[in-house]
């Protein structure tokens, strides 16, 4: 089998590995998806909604170890599926900050359906750059936008981790803004995950404690 044939079977079996737990848990996070946001932030740097798949998402999390007491944030959450994935496991919050209205409001959406949610799931409407991250623990990016929000969103993170020190962790998958957690000066680096196959990787760093 050829290469690009390989390449298509794989992205056709991962796409129906989506549709199976999507329509088994009784959300849809697929639709609307790739689509651009209605409004592009204040350093006019969104990008367009992709989905992780759920395959890298039990690759990459599904032996992360949360604690009861975590409260795990999705920066960019789309249409919710990470948000979906996290709330099926008993921690104190999950909550999704997502740009798009459109996005938002499907994330609520999915977040009522779910099925087995065992854990409360909060969707904000607003740029990631103005949240109140001063109760979160673990949190997610998916590259929702370019470097100068993430320094933004890094920045704010810090200065609430000033004023309520907590150990904090950061996975941030398909880094290809990571020069910007090189140059913070107050994270550190825990290591990554990475794909064989499609090459994907996420990267782990921390605040006040190693990655588990």
């Amino acid at each position: 089998m050829s290469l690009p044939l390989l390449l298509q079977c794989r992205h056709a079996l991962r796409l129906g590995m989506d549709h199976l737990i999507d329509r088994r848990w009784g959300i849809d996070t697929l639709s609307g998806t790739w689509a651009l946001p209605t409004t592009v932030g204040k350093f006019n740097d969104a990008r367009p909604n992709v989905p992780i798949s759920y395959f890298l998402l039990f690759q990459f999390l599904g032996r992360m170890v949360l604690k009861p007491d975590d409260v795990f944030y999705d920066i960019g959450c789309g249409n919710g599926r990470v948000l979906c994935y996290i709330a099926r496991r008993r921690i104190a919050k999950v909550i999704g900050v997502e740009l798009c209205r459109v996005f938002a409001d499907k994330a609520c959406t999915n977040a009522e359906k779910l099925r087995g949610r065992v854990t409360p799931i909060r969707v904000h409407c607003c740029d990631a750059v103005a949240m109140d991250y001063s109760d979160g623990t673990v949190f997610f990016i998916y590259n929702s936008f370019g470097p100068q929000t993430l320094q933004a969103v890094l920045d704010n993170i810090r200065e609430t981790a000033a004023r309520h020190d907590r150990p904090l962790i950061f996975l941030y998958n398909n880094p290809i803004h990571s020069s910007v957690f090189q140059a913070s000066g107050w994270l550190t680096y825990a290591g990554k995950k990475t794909d064989i196959f499609s090459k994907q990787r996420m990267e782990l760093w921390t605040y006040g404690r190693p990655a588990a």
